[in-house]
């Protein structure tokens, strides 16, 4: 049961059945729904509400019924409408980011990477929302549903970007007009999700992708969508959707970038080839924090590291859950059983890095320490893993994933003080106890 195994009050478990990691939800973000039925029911009669969303909801129960008591249940915990929550949920990205900027996305695949892994990032644009990132695993016993790492706004039940159990790492950019919009199906944050939830690579993404798409499924409105997929096996699609078609085209020479003719793209591509071989998560993010790929409607960024061995495991996302300069990168690992709370209650989002001025060489000496300490407890869930078992090692990650994001916090609320001198090298007596 979510919380079950979470005895710190910094802990949130996202792992059980689809009725406990909703009432989890609606507990954590009962206003936020309460808000957004609120705003459906102001917006138009709930019998008007519930017939247009009855389109999605038969999809939900094609593809991912198991949403359906998901929902169910964070509308008992928020105390709100289950039915307009579902047709909320379905139609809160119609036309939402219409005056935002463009996200963008590049991935650097292990021929030309550090250490041969997988490295996927995207730059998240879109109107100015509370941003939150998450552990997530719904078990279920008919089918089998993946775990992943996602991000998105605080009361998101569909995912903005992410990477799951098995490398997967999946986004989903705006496109170009679409020539032939469709309202009603499936929207990219719900697509998105279930790619994460029940594709292990991209070929079965892509057949998830093409079947949707086929089936007159997805509704972008009036935007087409610019995916891109890859996986640690050295796979990675750009898949340009209308609803006429799929476009799809392939990684050259180990790097791929959503658009090839843009600036942004361009400048992404010729950075990556410069460090070719050499590659590393810290330069994926740094092009997401300089321009053209950072613009001022930037709300939020992903940086995955996907490792080819146990990617369940050691695997991890860095999520900067505002304007990407402003706040740190705080890590998930997929092998962790818990999500630091701060990162999806909204707390991580309201902490706002000090100006370069004031934390500059504090920030530097917090980094490398920072990325020492993530060697160290990479070791020790390593050891734990061959001395004693996978149980081991998931609290090993459960307990160093909490400690890197409350130690990055800390940081950010004191404005680069004292937390930079209280940070934790060494995750052995981590092994030793369980939360």
């Amino acid at each position: 049961m979510p919380g079950a195994d979470a005895r710190r009050r910094d802990a949130v478990c996202l792992r059980g059945t689809p009725a406990e990691v909703g009432a989890c939800l609606g507990r954590i973000h009962g206003a936020g729904f309460r808000e957004g039925v609120t705003s459906c029911l102001a917006a138009s009669p709930r019998e008007r509400l519930l017939e247009a969303s009855r389109s999605f909801a038969e999809l939900v129960r094609r593809y991912a019924p198991y949403w359906l008591e998901e929902s169910d249940a964070v509308a008992r915990e928020a105390h709100t409408d289950a039915e307009v929550l579902l047709a909320w949920r379905g139609a809160r990205y119609r036309g939402v980011n219409r005056d935002a900027g463009e996200c963008f996305t590049y991935c650097a695949l292990p021929p030309v990477t550090r250490g041969g892994i997988l490295l996927f990032h995207q730059n998240r644009d879109s109107l100015p929302r509370p941003q939150a990132a998450y552990l997530k695993h719904l078990l279920v016993p008919a089918g089998q549903v993946y775990g992943f790492a996602a991000t998105g706004d605080v009361t998101d039940l569909g995912c903005l970007t992410g990477v799951n159990e098995h490398g997967l790492c999946v986004a989903a950019d705006m496109g170009p007009p679409e020539p032939e919009p469709r309202f009603r199906g499936l929207m990219n944050t719900d697509i998105l999700r279930l790619l994460l939830e029940q594709a292990s690579g991209v070929e079965s993404a892509l057949g998830l992708l093409r079947d949707i798409h086929e089936c007159g499924a997805c509704a972008g409105g009036a935007t087409a969508t610019n995916w891109m997929l890859a996986d640690p096996g050295g796979t990675a699609l750009r898949v340009a959707q209308t609803q006429r078609q799929l476009e799809i085209t392939e990684a050259r020479s180990g790097i791929l970038v959503m658009r090839d003719r843009d600036p942004r793209g361009e400048w992404v591509r010729a950075a990556l080839e410069r460090r070719s071989g050499d590659v590393d998560a810290a330069l994926m993010d740094e092009l997401g924090r300089t321009p053209p790929v950072l613009d001022a409607t930037n709300v939020s960024a992903m940086t995955a590291r996907v490792t080819p061995i146990r990617p369940d495991l050691f695997s991890s996302a860095d999520f900067r859950l505002r304007h990407a300069p402003e706040t740190l990168g705080l890590p998930l690992y997929l092998g962790s059983r818990c999500t630091p709370r701060a990162m999806l209650d909204g707390r991580a989002h309201a902490a706002v890095l000090p100006p370069p001025a004031t934390a500059g060489g504090a920030l530097r000496s917090f980094e490398t320490r920072r990325e020492e300490a993530r060697r160290l407890l990479e070791q020790s869930a390593m050891r734990a893993l061959g001395d004693a078992g996978e149980a081991p090692a998931r609290r090993v990650l459960t307990e160093g994933t909490l400690r890197l994001v409350g130690q990055a916090i800390g940081f950010l609320e004191t404005g680069g003080g004292t937390a930079a001198h209280g940070l934790t090298l060494c995750p052995a007596s981590s092994s030793r106890r369980s939360l």
